[in-house]
């Protein structure tokens, strides 16, 4: 590819992406390349630094092959993941719906009124009219949800959620996959994690279910 080509002639080496490639060069160099003056531009709020600049050229014969080059025009601010659910601690027991009539779904069934409040397995098939739809388990058909850092599943906290809310799944269980070092903690504390597999689970037993946990994401650059 020419765009290769021309990273290659100013001493970079070449990538394996093939839609994005991503090159870490001295400032001057790529001043020199675009053709453009890189400054430093602060914050009003935070004082937080970035280097940017309002616009860049490349040859003309390039116009087909590269689209943009980004963080160089971008002033966005950027956050790392990070876990960013906020509950109050104050310990509740886990809430049943009860029948307390019915509102209209938005496919014009009924729905039970609880579940305006209420977040369970019923209530999904409800909200998307599937409520008679049946789950088998077929060879090499799996359930799998991910997680992140702590988003563990507490295993108690499942099998207390299937005894109240999913009778016909108490007593399963799900394969931990760790990915990148991550462990199992069967016993921890979480919320989202509980919340992913207590829905996807319980909704698709007797799928064999998957919990994917990664202990690692990619940081992203300033």
């Amino acid at each position: 590819m020419v765009g290769l080509i021309w990273v290659s002639e100013e001493h970079l080496s070449r990538l394996s992406a093939q839609d994005w490639a991503t090159i870490r060069i001295p400032v001057g160099l790529a001043e020199e390349m675009l053709d453009v003056k890189y400054y430093i531009y602060s914050h009003t709020e935070t004082g937080e630094g970035i280097i940017r600049t309002s616009g860049y050229d490349l040859p003309e014969i390039f116009d087909e092959h590269i689209e943009f080059i980004q963080p160089t025009t971008m002033f966005s601010r950027f956050k790392g993941l990070e876990i960013a659910t906020h509950l109050s601690m104050e310990a509740r027991a886990l809430s049943v719906p009860t029948d307390s009539g019915t509102i209209t779904g938005p496919a014009g069934n009924p729905v039970d009124s609880s579940c305006n409040t209420t977040l369970v397995p019923s209530c999904i098939r409800q909200l998307y009219n599937g409520v008679d739809y049946n789950t088998f388990a077929t060879n090499g058909n799996n359930i799998a949800v991910s997680g992140f850092f702590t988003n563990y599943a507490n295993v108690k906290d499942l099998q207390d959620s299937y005894a109240a809310v999913s009778p016909a799944v108490y007593g399963s269980n799900f394969t931990f996959l760790g990915i990148n070092g991550a462990v199992d903690i069967p016993n921890a504390m979480s919320t989202e994690g509980n919340i992913d597999n207590q829905i996807a689970f319980g909704l698709t037993h007797p799928n064999t279910c998957i919990l994917l946990l990664n202990e690692w994401y990619a940081p992203i650059p300033s």
